[in-house]
């Protein structure tokens, strides 16, 4: 019954995007009732506009905390995709000079040095042990889908169904790449169901990030794995844009609204 009503939705593109849009609806409505019972807070989704880049608002909520860095901050933004569309880390290069480190498995080399030439980009994968593995890299047959490449192969059956070609890619810990950094103010990791093995390859002893924006959709782990690992080293779970992405503060902060 799933592969069939798959095989509808990929034949229907007008039905998959009613389907679509009734699903986040849903999805969002039961993530209000979840997060209020937990006293965390729920943001809606806001679409990018004016100087916000990014594509549920993640820059906008985070540019409204009173304890996010701006003028001297640093940025690690692990899973950035594209340097400028949709990006979650580009409002604060641009408007704050925030220092920037953005890393992605798919080679956004020349388009860094293009559009970002003061962002240093890594091409590689993030993960517990260095070393090499497969990448699936989603094609872009309508312009975006590359946003959902993964490790995972488990991806390409998701909603309409996608193509991809493999790639080999190297494998590095994250302590490994940001050994000569002092410091880390704001952490962005958003890398399709990979993101604990991310948290994994830290250094927690040397460095603690202030703010942790992360994508926790629950599709290749439970979304408490996540809460669980740094509600352990001292993060308050702070809100959720929509029904995927998170929004942690360490504990010693004194948060709000400007």
């Amino acid at each position: 019954m799933k592969q069939f009503i798959r095989v509808i939705l990929r034949r229907n593109m007008f039905v998959y995007g009613i389907c679509a849009r009734l699903y986040r609806w849903l999805s969002n409505t039961a993530m209000k009732l979840i997060l209020n019972a937990k006293g965390v807070r729920y943001l809606a989704p806001v679409k990018p506009s004016g100087r916000y880049y990014s594509q549920f608002g993640q820059d906008y909520y985070l540019d409204q905390l009173d304890f996010v860095p701006r003028v001297g901050g640093v940025i690690v933004e692990v899973g950035c995709n594209h340097p400028i569309d949709i990006s979650n880390s580009y409002f604060f290069e641009q408007y704050y000079g925030c220092t920037c480190f953005a890393i992605d498995a798919i080679d956004f080399r020349d388009l860094f040095r293009q559009y970002r030439p003061k962002t240093e980009f890594f091409h590689a994968i993030i993960d517990k042990e260095e070393g090499v593995r497969d990448f699936y890299q989603v094609l872009d047959d309508e312009g975006w889908e590359n946003q959902v490449s993964s490790l995972h192969s488990e991806t390409l059956n998701k909603g309409k169904g996608f193509k991809a070609k493999v790639i080999q890619n190297k494998t590095l810990r994250l302590s490994t790449l940001l050994i000569n950094v002092d410091k880390v103010d704001v952490l962005m990791v958003d890398v399709e169901g990979h993101e604990m093995a991310v948290f994994e390859s830290m250094d927690w002893d040397k460095l603690k990030p202030k703010v942790i924006l992360v994508e926790n959709n629950g599709e290749f782990h439970p979304r408490k794995l996540i809460e669980e690992y740094l509600t352990k080293k001292g993060y308050v779970f702070w809100a959720r844009i929509g029904s995927v992405d998170d929004i942690y503060v360490f504990e010693t902060a004194s948060v709000g609204w400007l």
